[in-house]
């Protein structure tokens, strides 16, 4: 019987227990679904970009595929089949990339005057910087 005086102080706060059970679960769910919703935000800007970048990337596809072969050739040519920014050239063992002065990815165009040969080391070096 040493228990019997501790129930009607449990029962009391049973009520309040309960209530914080519940308060504590709405809690927890709200706290998911405000997390899911970030990760569908941040999901749908992710995806937004990769379009965006993907309809640059077509557009500059399009924009590659007017060099041809014949353009390749008399752009080496013109430079000697050397860089020139380095000046090496074939007989040094380096490969030769007929590169875009400014990028495609800035507006550059695909003709003669905009068009440069450099070895592999100086066109990755540059990636899709260009000097005004």
């Amino acid at each position: 019987m040493e228990g019997n005086y501790l129930s009607p102080i449990i029962d009391a706060f049973k009520p309040i227990l309960i209530f914080a059970a519940v308060l504590w679960g709405i809690e927890i769910i709200i706290t998911m679904l405000i997390k899911d919703h970030k990760k569908a935000k941040r999901k749908q800007a992710r995806e937004k970009r990769r379009l965006e970048y993907q309809d640059r990337r077509m557009a500059n596809d399009a924009e590659h595929a007017k060099v041809t072969r014949a353009m390749r050739y008399d752009v080496l040519r013109r430079d000697n089949f050397h860089c020139v920014r380095c000046g090496r050239g074939k007989e040094d063992g380096v490969k030769l990339h007929v590169d875009h002065i400014v990028p495609v990815s800035r507006g550059g165009k695909s003709v003669m005057s905009n068009l440069q040969t450099l070895c592999e080391d100086c066109n990755y070096g540059k990636g899709n910087k260009y000097k005004e």
